[in-house]
């Protein structure tokens, strides 16, 4: 597996979720889109943990809307940042998170 340059990303990504800024958000994915559709992947599997921590609500939708897999996230991917607001649990249950996910390659 190739290895990811989503580092290059985190800065960039961290202040659209922690602004809740979907414009600043799509520009991270279109440069990681760039560079292949695993990069692509990987800034946007990163940049869900980090709306969901942040409680960034728009970014969350947009990142599903542009194809974020919601239904691999943990428990400890949604709850191990701190609590989570209401509003974002209900966003990821409508969208098929089952909480009893678990990932044994990652947990």
């Amino acid at each position: 597996m190739p290895r990811s340059l989503t580092h290059k990303y985190d800065g960039l990504a961290q202040t659209a979720y922690e602004a809740d800024d979907t414009v600043l958000m799509a520009k991270v994915i279109a440069l990681a889109a760039q560079i292949s559709d695993f990069e692509k992947e990987e800034v946007m599997s990163r940049s869900l943990r980090g709306a969901i921590g942040a409680k960034s609500v728009d970014v969350l939708n947009y990142l599903i809307a542009q194809g974020a897999d919601v239904k691999k996230l943990s428990a400890t991917d949604v709850f191990g940042g701190g609590q989570t607001s209401k509003e974002v649990l209900e966003i990821l249950l409508a969208h098929g998170w089952d909480s009893m996910y678990r990932n044994l390659l990652r947990d």
